[in-house]
């Protein structure tokens, strides 16, 4: 008895310095991942100084500084007789826009710079569908949304790399993510209408059925370059609902 519990204190004993180095791992990877992206902005503040400046400027405004796309809206206003509601529509639609292409641009440049073009190419591909659907944590300004997605990939593409777990391990994950998915459902941006439990429910059964599809893909096809990554993708997508569902005010859908 003396001996079994030896041996029990230290396997735990053994769990927690993995999950210590682990968690070090990460938090290593993603300060290493952080340093090259200020490095990269460093750069580009030198080459182009004041059209680099002026763009920043203008993310940090949301845009208002920028006076010829409001009189481009004014006057795409007059001319269809757009009512207020549908340009703040327009103007939000626009922004949004801009916003993520400037980030996948961005991002596909400084991944490609340093080996990791087709590791971000693969999660991007795995993530944006299933991200559309299902939703997640979403920030209020452009800069924190910029650094939470950037940490997000970073974390992703450094698990992808240096963990690949076993296969009973994997499918007993994503069994429970498929379980999780159904009982979270999506999770859109607060900023969005409310959505009808009609929709609510459409949108939970396609998000459930996109990541049982993920699910029989990623075992049936056994030679897909960075499947690891791929895991890792739909892991912390499903972690990350689970953190906006915990942290998100309001209702999601109309409720009888």
């Amino acid at each position: 008895m003396k001996y079994f519990i030896i041996y029990k204190q230290l396997n735990v004993f053994i769990f927690i310095t993995y999950l210590f180095s682990c968690t070090k791992a990460i938090f290593l990877s993603v300060f290493y991942y952080m340093t090259l992206l200020f490095r990269a902005v460093f750069t580009l503040t030198h080459i182009f100084p004041l059209p680099f400046f002026s763009f920043l400027y203008w993310l940090a405004k949301g845009g208002n500084s920028m006076s010829v796309y409001d009189k481009s809206l004014e006057q795409i206003q007059s001319s269809y007789q757009f009512t207020d509601l549908e340009m703040a529509k327009m103007d939000y639609t626009l922004k949004v826009f801009a916003y993520e292409l400037s980030k996948l641009v961005f991002f596909f440049v400084f991944f490609a710079v340093i080996g990791k073009f087709s590791e971000f190419a693969v999660c991007l591909v795995a993530l944006l569908p299933f991200r559309w659907i299902s939703g997640g944590i979403h920030l209020k300004h452009y800069w924190s949304c910029f650094i939470f997605s950037f940490c997000f990939f970073a974390v992703i593409l450094f698990m992808g790399e240096m963990f690949t777990l076993p296969l009973y391990a994997q499918i007993s994950l994503f069994v429970l993510s498929n379980l999780l998915l159904f009982f979270i459902g999506p999770v859109p941006s607060a900023k969005r209408k409310v959505m009808t439990k009609k929709q609510y429910t459409n949108k939970r059964f396609l998000s459930s059925l996109i990541l049982l599809v993920y699910t029989i893909l990623y075992f049936a096809l056994q030679n897909v370059p960075h499947r690891s990554v791929v895991f890792w993708s739909i892991i912390l997508q499903i972690i990350q609902l689970i953190c906006a569902k915990l942290t998100r005010k309001g209702e999601i859908y109309e409720k009888d």
